[in-house]
C-alpha cells in the first residue's frame, strides 16, 4: 500500500470514530432533553380516601402508583406514566383518572363508618 492510501485511510476510520461517537453524543443529548423539558400536566394528586407515590413528580419517565385506603375501592388506573406525545412532543399521562370510593357493604353502610342507635329517654 502505498503512504498516500494509508493515511487515506487512517482518515477514514478517524472520520468515521467522529461521527459515531457525535452520534452517540446526540442520543445521549436527546435523553437528557427528554428529561428536562418535558413535564406531564396536571400534576397528579392522590385521590380522596387514597395515597399517591411518584418517583419523579411530573417529569418525563415518572411512574406514579395509587393506593386506596380500607374501606375504599379504587376506580380508574392503579398506576400512571408520564410518556411523549408522538404527535405533540409534549408530557401525557398514561391510563385514565384514579378515584378511590367508599366501599358499602351488603347492608348499605359504608364500611369503616360506625352505624349507632340512639336512644332518647323522657320522663
Amino acid at each position: 500500500m502505498k503512504r498516500a492510501e494509508i493515511t487515506r485511510l487512517s482518515m477514514s476510520r478517524k472520520l468515521t470514530e467522529h461521527i459515531n461517537s457525535v452520534f452517540v453524543l446526540n442520543n445521549v443529548l436527546k435523553q437528557l432533553l427528554l428529561f428536562l423539558v418535558v413535564r406531564c400536566l396536571p400534576k397528579l394528586y392522590a385521590p380522596a380516601g387514597g395515597t399517591l407515590q411518584c418517583t419523579k413528580e411530573t417529569q418525563y419517565g415518572s411512574e406514579c402508583s395509587f393506593a386506596c385506603h380500607d374501606g375504599h375501592t379504587m376506580t380508574g388506573s392503579d398506576r400512571r406514566v408520564c410518556e411523549k406525545d408522538p404527535v405533540t412532543s409534549k408530557g401525557v399521562w398514561t391510563g385514565n383518572e384514579t378515584k378511590c370510593e367508599r366501599t358499602k357493604n351488603n347492608t348499605g353502610v359504608y364500611e369503616g363508618f360506625c352505624k349507632a342507635t340512639i336512644v332518647i329517654y323522657t320522663s
